[in-house]
């Protein structure tokens, strides 16, 4: 299976994660929903030791797949809190994702796909969640825009990059 259908998959899959955390801390506490969680990756274990090799791994790259592991867990366990402590859902999970904001400083966030095409309320109060999260105070104002494109933002670039993939060296 090659990369862009792995993206598809996770997409799809992250897509129910959300709805799916939601839902777990309706009805139980963060900290039972991040034991469930786990326990979710544990069933999965079997599966993977099948296709890898603990002993051939160097020590660096075990320090750096369990920081990795902690922080992840870390963070999951806190976007579990926020979600059991009443945030909605629909702006806390995409909050979560806005740590590029706050590691590369960039000159704007565009916005697309379904969220890029909602207007009023909604719109506002996203803008204003994502600008109190910003850490540096003076890239508050940072530009939130609606893609140009639209919802079809996506698909375009898609068929952009199979149009590169397909026919290299073919412009228009």
């Amino acid at each position: 299976m090659n990369w862009l259908a792995y993206s598809g998959i996770a997409l799809v899959l992250w897509g129910l994660v959300g709805l799916l955390q939601k839902l777990g801390t309706n009805r139980i506490s963060a900290r039972s929903l991040m034991v469930w969680l786990t326990v979710g990756f544990l069933v999965l274990l079997p599966w993977f030791f099948q296709t890898c090799r603990l002993d051939s791994l160097r020590s660096g790259t075990l320090v750096l797949g369990l920081a990795g592991g902690l922080t992840n867990g870390l963070g999951a366990w806190c976007l579990f809190a926020s979600l059991e402590q009443g945030a909605k859902a629909s702006i806390a999970v995409p909050l979560t994702a806005l740590y590029p904001i706050n590691t590369l400083d960039p000159e704007a966030v565009i916005v697309g796909g379904g969220l890029g095409s909602v207007e009023g309320l909604y719109w506002q109060s996203f803008v204003k969640a994502t600008r109190t999260h910003i850490w540096v105070e003076s890239h508050r104002d940072l530009p939130i825009p609606h893609a140009a494109l639209g919802t079809q933002a996506g698909l375009i670039g898609a068929a952009a990059n199979l149009w590169k993939k397909v026919a290299p060296g073919a412009s228009g």
